[in-house]
């Protein structure tokens, strides 16, 4: 009788609520774990990246798990793994938020057909073809020039196999001890009594505990006099004086940190900020909005705004752009919460003519318009965006008077009528003040007169929140947190969203931080409405809300580093792209040389194995390590995963806070792409 081994399989139950009596069971000795079809594991939630874990079987060391970069993490018994990591079975997994309970089985030839054990042993190597699930390739670059003078010098990804769990522990030698000799009998001396170090003893502990006590109860205010002495920030006012019936009063001045810039500024988790160009346009970052770290470290990013006179919105037949296009940083990057894009209507325009503000889709390579709030008292046009591109405004312009906006369509109203920095961080019973972002986002619609379809964007793009925050710099006269945005006559399914971030009065602290959100069903626009909605904390209910971002925030992401120096490279096609900088001393940082002795590093890598359309690469150089001297950026075109089409790519630079962007196009006949060259002094 001919026998055939059944594969080795693995099923992860459900043990967090999201998917209740559910089991994913997959077969085979290399299985993915992810959130997009194809994976041998399909698991659709939001904390799970696309390409989230890889669970390989092999002959030498059994079940291992490795994380494939992914933005919320990878956990096996509550520890975070980076790299790879042994299974056994009864391990607890989680990926993000979602806890499994891992079993497995392998089959045994030599034991019959129905027969298996569990990965407590180590599988006979007839079982499994020499190398087949385990030792992945490393990536072998082309046959293409380096892009520097100098060589590799160093092997490339090369992978190397866990350590065998529970191998036995190795004996020590014998230690040899020294012959035994008899002491004399000498009777012990009579200890003195000490009573005064008694009563030291005594006073010292009670010193203690009353540190200990203090230090509990007036912990944040420790800390914050600690950090100011190190970080001292100016006292500014709060000027916000709305209140929830729900939030403590808070008319006191505002020590939160908030930092300011003009043109670019670098901002952390921990911190709000404000940063504006030469015409005016501001962003507005709420505090928390900066993603952590891959590790949970609070994160950093350089924000940019400027005009970018070389470029102009092309929209379509009977609308026209208004005013400049502003060119924004970071590309390719998902923020916590959304971020406020605040444009000044030009003197010459009437605020009721501007119908919202337009951006550059990197995806389509179109212009798509979006709704946007028009304050006409202070003469703005704002979006909350969570991700950045170029933006302007835009008009239509077959009409003369505001009376076409109220016969064809209607306004949405958020109010956000909670305080900034009080009442008591909401999820999970938290005890610090918060600030919260709060609206609706539209899930689809149904327009009355499909003409006025446009370009508009696709619907989950529509993101209508306000913020709490008004940063003490603004010019802005926020003395309500309102914003109408006007939509076409339609009807539009809505869900509601919410942002919570702990406001935290220093720096070495890293802020709580949860999204929620709910279906709130269809309403019915019509010439002239307002659909008002206002956040109240007394109308939360967790119980009716999904933890977790909304289809409107997008993917949770994570920060990368940055520094002295870092140099981002984008671009959204389905092709591997490397980037490339060398260092004064000639050294090169890239994906297989990292870091290197200067002290720069390449964080984040997108390659065929794991692409993420429009996901950057990073290099960085931290504060105080970039040596002085020039510096060479290259690009290369490494291979295409679904295509072998020219790309075009985004290089950012961040050199000691001065940011700049270069674009270029590459292909596989050009494979290396020199961008730029700069000077660190």
């Amino acid at each position: 009788m001919n026998y055939s081994p059944k594969p080795p399989s693995i099923t992860l139950i459900n043990q967090s609520g999201e998917f209740p009596n559910q089991q994913f069971t997959a077969a085979g000795n290399v299985m993915i774990i992810g959130r997009q079809p194809g994976c041998q594991i399909t698991i659709n939630h939001a904390k799970i990246s696309r390409n989230h874990a890889r669970i390989t079987l092999t002959a030498d060391v059994g079940w291992y798990i490795e994380d494939l970069n992914s933005a919320n993490g990878t956990f096996v018994n509550e520890n975070r793994i980076s790299g790879s990591h042994p299974l056994r079975s009864g391990d607890h997994l989680r990926f993000g938020s979602v806890g499994f309970l891992f079993q497995s089985t392998i089959s045994n030839s030599g034991r019959g057909n129905d027969a298996t054990i569990t990965d407590d042993a180590v599988p006979d190597a007839t079982m499994l073809e020499a190398g087949a699930g385990f030792n992945p390739p490393a990536r072998q670059p082309q046959e293409t020039p380096f892009p520097f003078s100098q060589p590799p010098q160093q092997p490339v990804r090369q992978f190397q196999s866990p350590p065998i769990p529970n191998a036995p522990p190795i004996a020590p030698p014998p230690v040899q001890s020294p012959a035994y000799t008899p002491m004399p009998n000498i009777p012990p001396k009579k200890k003195k009594r000490r009573p005064c170090l008694v009563i030291i003893l005594i006073i010292l502990l009670i010193t203690c505990l009353g540190t200990t006590v203090a230090g509990v109860l007036f912990f944040d205010d420790i800390m914050w006099e600690i950090d100011n002495f190190f970080n001292p920030y100016v006292v500014v006012p709060n000027t916000n004086t709305n209140q929830n019936s729900n939030s403590n009063q808070n008319t006191n001045t505002n020590t939160t940190p908030n930092v300011t810039g003009a043109n670019s500024l670098t901002v952390s988790s921990n911190e709000g900020g404000l940063v504006t160009s030469d015409s005016g346009a501001t962003v507005s970052i709420p505090p928390g909005a900066v993603p952590q770290t891959e590790s949970g470290e609070p994160g950093k990013m350089t924000f940019s705004i400027r005009e970018d006179t070389n470029r102009t919105a092309a929209l379509p037949e009977g609308f026209s752009g208004v005013g400049p296009v502003y060119e924004l940083g970071p590309e390719g990057f998902t923020f916590n919460t959304p971020v406020e894009l605040i444009l000044p209507i030009p003197a010459d325009i009437d605020p009721a003519m501007v119908l919202g503000l337009t951006f550059y889709d990197e995806f389509t390579g179109e212009w798509k318009m979006v709704p946007a709030a028009i304050d006409a008292e202070n003469r703005i046009a704002s979006v909350s965006t969570v991700h950045f591109s170029y933006w302007g405004m835009f008009t239509r312009a077959d009409y003369e008077h505001a009376n076409w906006r109220d016969t064809n369509g209607g306004n949405i109203r958020v109010i956000n009528n909670h305080q900034y920095d009080s009442g008591t961080y909401p999820p999970e019973g938290g005890s610090k003040p918060y600030t919260v972002s709060y609206g609706v986002c539209i899930q689809s619609y149904n327009l009355d007169d499909p003409s006025h379809r446009w370009a508009w964007t696709e619907p989950y793009q529509w993101t209508m929140t306000v913020s709490d925050y008004s940063h003490p710099s603004s010019t802005y006269n926020f003395s309500t947190r309102k914003h109408d945005w006007w939509l076409p006559n339609g009807a539009y399914q809505l869900i509601e969203v919410w942002h919570f971030s702990e406001v935290n009065h220093t720096v070495l602290d890293t802020p709580a931080y949860g999204a929620y959100w709910r279906p709130y069903g269809v309403i019915n626009l019509n010439g002239g409405d307002v659909k008002e909605f206002a956040y109240n904390q007394n109308d939360i209910d967790f119980n009716t809300m999904t933890p977790g971002r909304a289809p409107c925030f997008g993917i949770e992401d994570t920060s990368v580093g940055t520094g002295d120096v870092q140099i981002t490279l984008t671009w959204n096609a389905s092709i591997d792209l490397d980037l490339y900088v060398e260092d004064p001393t000639g050294d090169v940082v890239s994906y297989s040389y990292t870091p290197i002795p200067s002290g720069g590093q390449l964080d984040r890598d997108n390659e065929c194995s794991d692409l993420v359309i429009g996901r950057p690469e990073n290099i960085f150089w931290p504060e105080g390590s970039a040596p002085s001297g020039t510096y060479k950026i290259s690009v290369n075109y490494f291979g295409g995963c679904e295509s072998y089409d020219a790309v075009s790519y985004t290089v950012r630079t961040v050199i000691q806070g001065v940011t700049n962007t270069y674009e270029g196009t590459i292909s596989s006949d050009e494979y290396t792409d020199e961008v730029t060259t700069f000077n660190v002094p």
